[in-house]
């Protein structure tokens, strides 16, 4: 095993613990978050022959917890009008069967009989086709279809940025990943490796 640190990241200070070769702690130290105080946990880093540095990653996180908003508010717009599709399906985790109805209803379908064959089989199994159905018939609005409709647009958006976010880092970080023999394991502080 090669040096290792862990990194513990808060809006102003970032906790540093380095590990030698054999788990065995070498360093536990606070630093800041501005750009000196980083430059001085990067030098002590180097200094200490790292080769590798596990932190949380909280900007994609964001995004996705931006998104499951945006889902939960078009399951609370298709509630108010009397669409229960969701009672039935996770307005959460990208569902595809709420997505393809929310996207058949912007386009102009209000037919329960035709929004019910875009909702997976196993749903429509599990629940019955006429409860699906039945839940699929509620009273839209235009207010309503262009909610709906800006949610999907913010959703498609949040979806594009954390794959060009992705693609970046891919890039960007790309060598530093190298194969390992089995997958890396950094004990939490203050305890040593099994």
């Amino acid at each position: 095993m090669e040096r290792t640190c862990g990194l513990d990241v808060h809006k102003d200070s970032v906790f540093a613990c380095i590990l030698d070769e054999q788990g065995k702690k070498l360093l536990e130290q606070r630093y800041g978050t501005l750009t000196p105080e980083l430059t001085a946990l990067r030098d002590t880093l180097i200094a200490n022959g790292c080769g590798l540095v596990a932190m949380e990653s909280s900007s994609i996180h964001r995004l996705t917890k931006s998104r499951v908003r945006l889902e939960q508010q078009m399951g609370n717009q298709l509630q108010r009008c009397n669409i229960r599709l969701s009672n039935y399906v996770s307005n959460q985790g990208n569902n595809v069967s709420l997505r393809k109805v929310i996207g058949a209803i912007i386009r102009g379908e209000r037919d329960p009989g035709k929004l019910v064959r875009l909702v997976h089989g196993r749903t429509r199994n599990k629940h019955g086709l006429q409860v699906i159905t039945d839940s699929l018939d509620g009273v839209l609005n235009q207010t309503d279809i262009e909610m709906l409709k800006q949610c999907m647009e913010q959703i498609d958006l949040l979806d594009k940025q954390q794959a060009a976010c992705l693609t970046f880092l891919g890039r960007k970080f790309n060598h530093f990943s190298k194969p390992r023999d089995k997958p890396s394991y950094m004990p939490p502080t203050g305890t040593s490796l099994p």
